[in-house]
């Protein structure tokens, strides 16, 4: 009789090689693919921010406007300077600081000083302004805010009525301020505005329903609720108290008659929070959190 211990061993060694190779791949190549099957919520919350706050962006922008030489041209004074600035019908100037600029001046359609004289004022829906001086107005820095009425870029004109000998300007670096527009969240009930990615979109926001299946492209199988905690004493302090989370649905932007369902028993409800800030039409900030929940 041969001995046989040796190959016994090695039929041994063997057969725990393909053992520890088995296991390692159920750890490295099963596993992770049965984890998976379990709900994941990280595309709905993608799909919340592309497609619901980025939605809600807007880009107020502030210029400088330096007056480098600006006076009357005293030779002919019936032919007074003049600098005409328009904008595209996509957007509208919001302010122009300072306010009052003495001697600089104002005026209408008419070429007639507005009113009060001795404040900045656009004219033609905010869309146009004439600035002139009454004396000598050279070497003098206003700034001015544009806001959108919808989202693309910003066409504007500047142009002066006389040559360079008594109207010479330059504009400075632009600030762009993105925040999500203030006033669909507002609660005032005199600010009567749709939230802004309704103006890309055909036909009128309806409430719970069509936001998840229009807008969002929700799953029919899940459902969610949008809350957020605005800065009510503007003093850029938000109190992250969950009894202060107000839904969007239960504001008169978003309340058409549709609201999420009731959450079921035994469900497991997901919730992201995202910080940003709102941004006013003349570029002012202020905090407010969202929290996406999903389930």
């Amino acid at each position: 009789m041969l001995n046989k211990k040796g190959v016994t061993h090695t039929d041994w060694a063997i057969s725990m090689g393909i053992f520890i190779i088995y296991i390692a791949f159920l750890i490295i190549f099963i596993l992770p693919l049965l984890l998976k099957t379990q709900f994941d919520p990280s595309p709905l919350f993608n799909i919340m921010e592309e497609n619901f706050l980025k939605q809600l962006e807007w880009t107020i922008v502030k210029i400088p406007l330096n007056l480098e030489k600006f006076e009357n041209k005293l030779s002919q004074p019936t032919q007074d300077v003049r600098l005409m600035m328009s904008i595209d019908n996509d957007h509208r100037f919001t302010t122009i600081n300072p306010k009052s600029s003495s001697p600089l001046i104002t005026f209408d359609e008419n070429d007639q000083p507005t009113q009060p004289i001795d404040e900045l004022n656009f004219i033609e829906d905010n869309k146009k302004m004439r600035l002139g001086c009454q004396t000598s107005c050279s070497n003098k820095i206003l700034k001015y805010t544009i806001a959108p009425l919808k989202q693309r870029g910003v066409l504007y004109d500047n142009i002066c009525n006389l040559d360079q000998e008594f109207c010479q300007f330059s504009l400075g670096i632009e600030e762009k301020i993105v925040g999500i527009k203030e006033k669909p969240f507002l609660n005032n009930p005199q600010i009567q505005e749709s939230p802004s990615f309704l103006e890309y979109k055909e036909g009128r926001f309806q409430g719970y329903n069509t936001l998840k299946t229009t807008y969002l492209k929700f799953p029919e199988s899940k459902d969610f609720d949008i809350k957020y905690i605005e800065d009510r004493n503007k003093n850029g302090v938000i109190d992250p108290n969950e009894n202060q989370r107000i839904s969007i649905f239960d504001q008169s932007t978003f309340n058409q008659g549709q609201k999420p369902p009731q959450v079921p028993e035994n469900v497991n409800v997901f919730i992201k929070e995202l910080k940003r800030s709102y941004a006013n039409e003349i570029g002012g900030l202020n905090p407010v959190i969202f929290y996406f929940e999903v389930w």
